[in-house]
């Protein structure tokens, strides 16, 4: 997520190409490095607890404020996951003597971890209780959250250094993305502080953590009357954040690229590289995935391998089985780089495999690469006529015709099957085999387009007139009575669009072909 805009940035400089992009991926790069360098002073934190060098540094300050203000800073990430988060505490204010790096860091973790196993549409709630002001007492801290739980077999193990608690979607275990720090360290620092930390969960129902910790040094004038209860407010560069550039222009074209990763930077990202030229769609997990190509039919994918609910295997195996989206091509994203992780993905249907960090460059190269393939392909079957006419030059390496895949051959004969059933009526039409097809309109145009070059209109009318070319030939019956049989209902118009794809009057079509001649129109009059 740094070195990849990075690249970008300086292809850019480098070709003095800095266009409106720039900004968006600076700013992904910028909040990027802050969240590593918050993880490395984790990291660094952890090691002074071992050394035994971490001690407590008390400032006098509104704690109340500070926990406000705190409060305040997850309102973005409250809105971009559409949970509902609330804050409340007993004072509008609260003068005393606290370490105000460590306990933003234990609530800031807790918080985090909080919104991570909370699904869409549940709740997060911060409460703070503080010690009565004429006393020296304890601060009580809770974060309760109503996500998935934590099994009873893990709760012993939660604050252990790089442990990842794992959940079992539909049939899958997945590992939370993370790395283990946060709670082990949330842990530790409530220890040098004097204090303990308390979680109860149940799956399916939620999690709460509580901590308690010692305060002394209250001033009481300083405690001013009155509850105060938040839901969410302003928003802090501190927290992730879902990148947008309404700067960019929406690009004018009917290519879709659809983006499956659970990761919004890397969405953001990867949508920075090809939204000039594609129209763009995102998904965060496999199935959201799968529900968006069925219905959207893009031009190509790039999906995650990592993934909650499905992950890009289960994903590219679903839609490579599915007979509407068997054609798309998907290009897998991943950090696993084994032989054996490319080989399982090639299995499913992957089309082709990148391991993060990518180059932008590479990756657009692959992109361009799968999609002039894919057209080269389908343009020569396109062109093919259906008289049986010898192949054109483009043939593959060696020297045979390139073989249409297994897939579209079949989902192009189910089509053919169709109109042949219906072929006589002249009121069978577009709606009528997308309807016949269990398909939409508008994914039966998709299909067709990508591995057809054509309409459904003129695939109907190609199987209408190649009929046409059969009946002509036997001989048998006039150019009307032919007209009717392939379902045009006025054969002065079978007449016009016939001469236009064969060059020729449907009157001479037989003569031409093969000397026989066809019955002379006026003696049916």
């Amino acid at each position: 997520m740094i070195l990849g805009p990075l690249t970008a940035l300086k292809e850019q400089l480098r070709t003095k190409n800095v266009v409106t992009l720039t900004a968006s991926v600076v700013n992904l790069m910028e909040q990027n490095s802050n969240r590593l360098l918050r993880l490395i002073n984790q990291l660094l934190d952890l090691s002074k607890l071992s050394a035994g060098q971490l001690q407590p540094t008390l400032e006098t300050g509104d704690m109340a404020t500070f926990f406000r203000t705190l409060a305040s800073s997850f309102s973005s990430l409250a809105e971009s996951r559409q949970i509902r988060f609330s804050f409340s505490q007993q004072y509008a204010h609260f003068q005393t003597s606290f370490d105000h790096d460590k306990i933003e860091k234990i609530v800031t973790n807790l918080l985090s971890n909080a919104f991570k196993f909370t699904p869409e549409g549940k709740q997060v709630h911060l409460h703070v209780d503080y010690p009565p002001p004429s006393s020296t007492g304890e601060l009580v801290i809770s974060v309760e959250d109503t996500g998935i739980g934590i099994a009873p077999a893990n709760l012993a193990t939660i604050f252990e250094r790089f442990y990842q608690v794992k959940a079992n979607r539909i049939g899958r275990s997945q590992t939370y993305e993370g790395t283990g720090i946060g709670l082990s360290l949330v842990s530790e620092l409530v220890k040098i502080l004097g204090g303990t930390i308390a979680v109860s969960s149940t799956e399916g129902v939620g999690t709460n953590f509580m901590v308690r910790l010692p305060l002394a040094g209250i001033d009481q004038q300083s405690v001013a009357d009155g509850f105060e209860m938040m839901e969410t407010a302003e928003h802090s560069d501190d927290l992730p954040v879902i990148l947008t550039d309404t700067t960019l222009p929406t690009p004018v074209t009917d290519n879709i690229l659809l983006i499956i990763d659970d990761n919004a930077d890397i969405r953001a990202y990867v949508r920075t590289v090809f939204e000039l030229d594609y129209h763009i769609i995102e998904a965060e997990d496999g199935l959201d995935g799968l529900e968006k190509a069925t219905a959207n039919l893009p031009n190509v994918i790039i999906c995650d391998l990592m993934m909650p609910q499905l992950d890009g295997f289960g994903f590219c195996k679903a839609l490579k089985t599915q007979e509407v989206t068997s054609h798309i091509p998907v290009i897998m994203l991943t950090a696993k780089a084994t032989v054996e992780d490319r080989i399982v993905g090639f299995e499913v249907g992957a089309d082709d495999y990148l391991t993060k960090p990518f180059n932008p460059a590479e990756l657009r190269a692959r992109v361009n690469n799968l999609i002039q393939q894919r057209e080269r392909l389908y343009h020569w079957f396109s062109h093919q006529t259906p008289a049986s006419e010898e192949p054109s030059a483009t043939l593959t390496t060696t020297g045979a015709p390139p073989v249409l895949p297994p897939a579209d051959q079949k989902f192009l004969d189910r089509l053919s099957a169709i109109v042949n059933q219906n072929l006589s009526e002249p009121t069978f039409n577009v709606e009528s085999l997308a309807e016949a097809a269990n398909l939409s309109r508008t994914q039966l145009n998709r299909k067709l387009k990508a591995i057809a070059d054509t309409s459904p209109t003129n695939f109907i009318r190609e199987i209408r007139l190649t009929k046409a070319t059969e009946l002509l030939l036997e001989g048998e019956e006039s150019v009307t009575q032919i007209a009717y049989a392939v379902g045009f209902d006025n054969p002065s118009y079978f007449t016009k669009v016939f001469q236009e794809r064969y060059q020729t009057l449907p009157s001479q079509y037989g003569k031409t072909t093969n000397g026989r001649t066809i019955k002379d129109e006026s003696s049916l009059t």
